[in-house]
C-alpha cells in the first residue's frame, strides 16, 4: 500500500513537473520573438556577436540591436531576477525602448537610459500610485555614428569593456540601475561618454551572468570576474567576435 501511495505521489510531481516546464518553454517562445534578429546591424559597417543564453530557458538579460538615421544603437540590460520574473521586467523594458526610439526619437544614450527609469519607475507602480517592487535594472547604451566614427556610451550599473591599441579598459557610467527605489527617489541623471573610434577597436557590454560563471578548473578564483573575463577576452582578441564568444 505505501508503495502505490509513493508511486501515486511520483507520478502527480512528474505531472506538475511537465506543466511547469512545458510553461516556461511557451515563455521562452514568447520572450525570443521579442528579441531583435541578431544580424539587425548586418548592413551598417561594424562587426556584431550576441551570446544570450538564460540559465533557466528565460531570464532577465535582455538586448536590443536596430539601425535608426545611419545610426546603429546596441542596448544590453540585466533586469531584476533570474528567470519567469526577470522575463517579464525584459518585456517592460522591450516596450520602453520602442516608444523612447520611435515614438519620441531620442538618440542620446543618457537621455534613453533617463526616459527608460522615469518608465520603469511608473510600470512598476515606484512612482506612488501603488503598492512599491524594488525591481530595476542595470543597463548600457551604445550608439555608433559611422560619418564620425564616434561612439556615444551611458551606463546605469553596467560598464563598458574597450579593447584598444592601448589595452583593456572598463568604462564606468551611472553607479546605480534603473527603478530600484531603494537607492531613493531622486531623478536618474548620467552623461554620454563619447569616443573616438579607431579601426580595429572592439567593445563589450555584458552582464554579470559572464563574470559570476565559475573559472576553468585549476584557477585560483572561483568566480571569473571582471579580471578573469578581461584576461580572456584580451587573449582572444585577434580571433573573430564569433569565435570570442563561442
Amino acid at each position: 500500500q505505501l508503495l502505490a501511495e509513493l508511486e501515486q505521489a511520483h507520478a502527480k510531481l512528474a505531472d506538475a513537473n511537465n506543466q511547469v516546464m512545458e510553461s516556461i518553454g511557451y515563455a521562452r517562445r514568447i520572450q525570443t520573438s521579442v528579441l531583435p534578429d541578431r544580424a539587425a546591424l548586418a548592413g551598417a559597417g561594424i562587426d556584431v556577436a550576441v551570446l544570450w543564453e538564460p540559465l533557466h530557458q528565460v531570464g532577465g538579460d535582455y538586448f536590443w540591436l536596430e539601425r535608426l538615421d545611419d545610426l546603429s544603437i546596441v542596448v544590453v540590460a540585466d533586469c531584476t531576477g533570474h528567470g519567469v520574473p526577470g522575463a517579464f521586467i525584459t518585456l517592460i523594458v522591450a516596450t520602453a525602448l520602442d516608444r523612447l526610439l520611435h515614438e519620441r526619437g531620442l538618440r542620446s544614450p543618457a537621455e534613453i537610459l533617463t526616459a527608460l527609469d522615469e518608465m520603469v519607475r511608473v510600470q512598476l507602480r515606484q512612482d506612488g500610485r501603488g503598492a512599491e517592487s524594488d525591481d530595476g535594472l542595470d543597463c548600457g547604451v551604445c550608439i555608433w555614428d559611422p560619418a564620425a566614427r564616434r561612439l556615444s556610451f551611458a551606463g546605469a550599473g553596467l560598464a563598458l569593456t574597450s579593447i584598444t591599441e592601448a589595452g583593456l579598459t572598463r568604462i564606468r557610467g551611472a553607479r546605480h540601475g534603473l527603478g530600484y527605489p531603494r537607492h531613493g527617489s531622486t531623478r536618474f541623471t548620467t552623461e554620454d561618454i563619447i569616443l573616438d573610434v579607431a579601426p580595429g577597436d572592439t567593445f563589450y557590454l555584458m552582464t554579470d551572468g559572464l563574470t559570476d560563471q565559475m573559472a576553468p578548473p585549476g584557477a585560483q578564483r572561483r568566480l571569473l570576474g571582471h579580471r578573469g573575463v578581461s584576461d580572456i577576452l584580451l587573449r582572444s582578441r585577434d580571433e573573430k567576435l564569433g569565435r570570442q564568444i563561442s
